[in-house]
C-alpha cells in the first residue's frame, strides 16, 4: 500500500498507533529500496514491533489489575503488599525486555544504514554504464 500510495485502513492505522516505533516511516523508506532488502527488513522489524506491542499490552494489563484491586481490603494487608511487590517486579522485568527490544532495533537500524552506505560507495565506484543499468533496473519495480 505504501508503494502504491493507497489509503490505510482503520485497522492499519490502529497498528501504527500501537507502538512508539515509527513503523510507517521505516516501511516507507524500505519500500524505496530493493524489494528483497525491503522484505528482509520488514520481517526483522515485524518481530521487534510485535514485541513492543506485546510489552505495551502487558503493561496495560498490569495497570488494569492494579486499578481493579486497589480498593480492596486484601491490598491493605501483608499479602496485598506482597502481591503489589510481585506486580512491580514483573512490570520492571517487562520494561527491561522492552528496553532491550529498542536496543535491538537501534542496532538493526545501524546495520541497515551501514549497508546502505556501502551500497552507495559501491555504486559510486562502478562504471557509469553499469550504474545507469542498475538505476534503470531499480526503476522497473
Amino acid at each position: 500500500k505504501i508503494r502504491s500510495r493507497q489509503t490505510l485502513s482503520d485497522r492499519e492505522i490502529g497498528l501504527l498507533g500501537a507502538t512508539k516505533i515509527p513503523i510507517y516511516k521505516i516501511l516507507n523508506v524500505a519500500s524505496a529500496m530493493n524489494s528483497a532488502v525491503a522484505s528482509t527488513q520488514a520481517n526483522k522489524y515485524a518481530d521487534i514491533i510485535a514485541k513492543d506491542i506485546l510489552y505495551s499490552y502487558i503493561n496495560d494489563l498490569f495497570d488494569m489489575v492494579v486499578a481493579s484491586t486497589s480498593g480492596s481490603d486484601f491490598m491493605h494487608g501483608e499479602k496485598g503488599k506482597q502481591y503489589m511487590a510481585g506486580i512491580t517486579e514483573s512490570r520492571r522485568q517487562v520494561n527491561r525486555m522492552k528496553s532491550n527490544n529498542f536496543e535491538e532495533l537501534s542496532r538493526y537500524v545501524d546495520m541497515v544504514r551501514e549497508t546502505q552506505l556501502y551500497e552507495r560507495m559501491l555504486v559510486a565506484n562502478m562504471s557509469p554504464a553499469l550504474a545507469e543499468s542498475m538505476r534503470y533496473a531499480g526503476s522497473l519495480r
